[in-house]
């Protein structure tokens, strides 16, 4: 799932799973809203937000990602709240550099 250059909107109940590259990457502004998905099993790692994101992660299953299950890059600045992350094989969650957010 990729969501860019300002792209929002509302995604729930997906699965998103078994990608070579980040399951989940939200970059440039987005403002979409993640609720209740499974996002699982990403090579890349499971969800990315960065370039001044705001957002919304809620009610997620992120789990088993080969890196990081979320990480917060680049001015990211979203809510990542209520969401169950665990048995990645990489850090739960990362915020790095000027990212930061609602956890």
């Amino acid at each position: 799932m990729l969501l860019q250059e300002k792209a929002g909107g509302e995604y729930r109940e997906n699965k998103v799973s078994g990608n070579s590259a980040m399951n989940v990457l939200l970059d440039g502004e987005c403002t979409g809203v993640l609720f209740d998905n499974v996002i699982v099993d990403g090579a890349g790692g499971g969800v990315l937000i960065k370039g001044e994101s705001t957002a919304s992660l809620i009610g997620n299953r992120v789990s088993a990602n080969a890196r990081a299950n979320i990480a917060l890059f680049e001015n990211a600045n979203p809510v990542v709240e209520q969401n169950s992350i665990q048995q990645g094989h990489g850090r739960g969650i990362v915020v790095t550099g000027s990212a930061r957010g609602a956890i």
